[in-house]
This record gives structure tokens, sequence and C-alpha cells, in this order.
């Protein structure tokens, strides 16, 4: 029973989440779509130097090829994602990312002797216009990276086209037109493209203006979570099978059966609320949720007491829709929060020594 809450650390410490849904494609011509790819359980899908350097050569091979049918604006590769800006027709845009992807996961599982998915099924986009939008969304992909801590100025890392076009070393299979077409009065003036991009595209979003963006992105993405958002894309079988092929392939146990009653879970958890080195934490407030133990009671239900998503939605009498955003965002947190890392990293604990399970 050990190696459970073990794994259960792992996930509270690595994240977790997963699927994303089928969405809607426009078939326009010349139309610009966002993609997001995302690792299954949101698992790093760049793990070494070499990783971002042949999916950057799988780029370069699909964008260059005479009949690719889609164009490559800007993209960040980011340990678990990817953002992309492409444009194209539907077809054009779909075959680009197929030869990019398929080729990567089988790449990326021989390397490792991996044998399972390593994307979340399918890449999610949306339609990005061509004025205000596309400013808004190529400086969102372009500060990824400093929103997620991993460098100070977007010219500063390396896997992502925010360095070329700052450097002024933009390779032939980026697309610059549309950038350029944005900044062509800049241009005129004298400007090189890499002055014109820092004055105009560099331009730090507020965190506000960050959050909105990724709201909306969410929305369109309609939810990422394989044992909740997709229920009703695909049969429960079929969820279940994808994901223990998933979780397998990175060594991990499924462990379906259910370990305690939501009883005795709650009644264990009373007494971190009442008391202990964890009350303080716990009574963190969240809105519309109550408190930072209300969300992770939310995973444990799912976790250790096998309650299923239309299950957990009656007991806590909200759709399950709500229900989605609400695990949703105790994944979020786990990444993003290290205090409620820290404090779903020690709820573990105290639940191993009170169940007192080896």
């Amino acid at each position: 029973m050990s190696e459970f809450w073990a794994t259960l650390r792992l996930a509270a410490c690595t994240g977790c989440g997963g699927h994303m849904p089928r969405t809607s494609r426009s078939s326009k011509p010349g139309w610009l779509q966002h993609t997001i790819t995302r690792g299954v359980g949101r698992r790093p899908i760049f793990e070494s130097v070499g990783d971002y350097l042949y999916f950057e050569r799988l780029m370069k091979r699909t964008f260059e090829a005479e009949d690719r049918g889609a164009q490559l604006v800007c993209y960040t590769l980011m340990p678990n994602h990817l953002h992309e800006i492409v444009g194209g027709d539907q077809e054009g845009i779909s075959n680009a990312m197929k030869s990019q992807l398929q080729p990567y996961v089988q790449w990326f599982n021989k390397r490792r002797g991996r044998d399972g998915p390593l994307f979340s099924q399918r890449y999610s986009s949306w339609a990005v216009d061509a004025g205000a939008g596309f400013v808004r969304t190529l400086r969102y992909i372009d500060q990824n990276a400093t929103k997620g801590g991993l460098v100070k100025y977007p010219q500063e890392y390396a896997w992502g086209s925010a360095q070329a076009y700052l450097n002024g070393t933009l390779p032939s299979w980026i697309d610059s037109s549309l950038v350029r077409l944005h900044l062509k009065r800049d241009l005129a003036a004298g400007a090189t493209l890499a002055q014109a991009y820092q004055s105009r595209i560099c331009q730090p979003m507020s965190s506000t203006e960050f959050a909105e963006l990724e709201l909306r992105i969410q929305k369109a993405c309609l939810g990422h979570s394989i044992s909740s958002g997709a229920l009703e894309y695909n049969s429960p079988d079929k969820l279940q099978w994808y994901e223990e092929r998933a979780q397998l392939a990175d060594g991990f146990q499924i462990l379906a059966q259910r370990l305690i009653t939501p009883g005795q879970l709650d009644a264990i958890l009373q007494s971190v609320a009442h008391g202990g080195a964890l009350a303080d934490l716990a009574a963190r407030p969240l809105p519309y949720i109550g408190n930072w133990l209300a969300l992770a009671r939310l995973a444990l239900l799912q976790d250790i007491c096998a309650v299923g998503l239309c299950e957990l939605a009656a007991l806590t009498e909200v759709a399950a829709s709500t229900m989605t955003r609400r695990l949703r965002r105790h994944r979020t947190m786990l990444e993003e929060n290290a205090s409620y890392q820290q404090f779903f990293a020690q709820l573990l604990t105290q639940l191993e020594r009170a169940t007192a399970w080896e």
C-alpha cells in the first residue's frame, strides 16, 4: 500500500490532468489557428535538449515542404505542452500537426523503451483573427515561458520563436509575413524586424490580461480531464483503457479499487481542519469552493475513494461541468502553487498515517 501513497505524492509534485476533447475546426482558407498540444496527464513531453531539437527538426521538415499547405507563424515549446500559430486551410493545418506529432511520439517512445500515448489524444485549436486578437495571442505564446518562471524575458527562452524574431535569426520555415504586416509602419520608418518586434510585440502582458486569455483558451478547450471532462465524448471503457495505457507506459501502477469510504475520508479530514500543523493552510479561502481543504477533498474522493465524476457531482450537489472545473483547479494549483503542493503532499502523509495501511 505504501506504493499507492508514493504514487499520489508523485502526482502532487508533477501535476496531473490530461485529455483535451475534440473541438470544432474552421475549414476557411487562410484561417489562423492557435494550437495547443499537451502531454497526457500533463506529463512532460520534452525531457532533454535532444527532445526539443528533434521537435524543431520536425517543424522544419513540415513547414519547409513544398506541399505543406500550412505556414508556421510562431511557437513555444514548454516542458509539458506546446503552442503554435498556424495558418492555412483545415486540411493543411491538420496534416501539418500530424506530421509533427506522430513521428515525435514514435521517436520519444523508442528512445525510452516506452509503449503508450504521449499527447492528450488530439491537439486543440481555435480561430485567431488577424487583427488585435493575433497580437494578443502572439504575446501570450511568447510570454508562456516568462509566466511559467523559466526565463525573465521571452528572448532568453531557447525553445520558442520569440528568440528568433528578436535576435534576427528567423529560420526559413517560420512565415513572418503577418507579423511584418502588423509592424509595417515601424519597418517603413527604418526599424529592423527585431527592433519593431521588441517595441510592438514584446510589451509585457498584465497578470489580469494573461489570466483572461488563459480562461478563454480553457473554455475553447472544453476541459482536459481524462477521467471527467472527456466523458461526454468517449465511453468510460475507452477512457479507462487510454488512461491505463498512458500510466503504465510511464511505470505507474493502476489502482482502481476503493481504499476508504467517503465517510472515512471526511472523518480524517475533520481532524485536519480543526487542529494540527495544516489547519491554517487548510482554511485558506477559495472563491466558490470554500477553502484549500475543500478543494483537496474533491481530488481525494476521486483518488482514494474511487468516486466517479457523476457521483462526485451528485455528492456535492453541483453540475458535472462545475465539478470538472474544480478538479482542473486542483491540478492547476498543484502545478503553479508551491504552498498548495506542499499542503497536499503533507495531507497525503497524514492520511497514510491515519489509515495505517502497509
